[in-house]
């Protein structure tokens, strides 16, 4: 997260640091466990494939059939028990990359097959 700032200059001093008006976020990441039916990674690609297809015409109506482009994402963080201990709702998000999938027929049982997929997002909060 970054806060825009300026310096403004006075008298002998090289600048007085005043903060800015915006903020801005870095992009949410994610490591996501690939399941045998594909279905998150579909679910990502379907959503890319519609924000490209549709070319964003109307992102604002709610009562068109077509899914939404924008969604928002709750990550919830656990305990040592699986217990959640907080969640971070995320609103407004987009995807902006999709990562490969890295197929191994070496890998052993206990080794899960993984991608990667990041959003930008309007704003967070820790709930």
């Amino acid at each position: 997260m970054l806060i825009s700032g300026v310096e403004v200059p006075y008298q002998k001093i090289t600048g007085v640091p005043f903060p800015g008006d915006k903020l801005t976020f870095n992009e949410l990441s994610a490591n996501i466990i690939l399941d045998e039916d594909m279905k998150g990674y579909d679910e990502m690609y379907q959503w890319i494939r519609r924000l490209l297809d549709n070319n964003l015409k109307n992102p604002i109506d709610r009562t068109s059939e077509v899914p939404p482009h924008y969604s928002d994402i709750t990550l919830m963080i656990l305990s040592s028990h699986n217990n959640t201990t907080k969640k971070v709702r995320y609103y407004d998000c987009i995807p902006t990359s999709l990562g490969d999938i890295q197929f191994e027929s070496t890998a052993d049982g206990g080794t899960f097959i993984t991608f990667n997929v990041s959003f930008r997002f309007a704003y967070f909060e820790l709930v």
